[in-house]
């Protein structure tokens, strides 16, 4: 599963002078809470843990964008508990 994102990062990243805007979205294993995002060239790396009693599903929105290019990028992360 790591990998498709790994290559989906790896086209939009590639493919940048092609593609102004695009939007990822990531559903998290069920039940698990989003702790910190990061991404080294075209790997994108996201730390969950198990949610706790009385945490509820949220949605996180990371955005970023390129100043010159007027590039930019959406990465939602949803976490799911059903």
């Amino acid at each position: 599963m790591n990998k498709i994102f790994s290559f989906i990062i790896l086209i939009c990243y590639l493919g940048g002078c092609i593609i102004d805007n695009y939007s990822i979205e990531i559903s998290l294993p069920k039940c698990q809470k989003l702790v910190s995002v990061t991404w080294k060239h075209s790997n994108l790396w996201y730390l969950s843990r198990p949610m706790r009693s009385g945490e509820v599903p949220e949605t996180w929105f990371f955005s970023g964008s390129e100043d010159f290019d007027n590039k930019e990028s959406r990465i939602i992360f949803r976490e799911t508990c059903r």
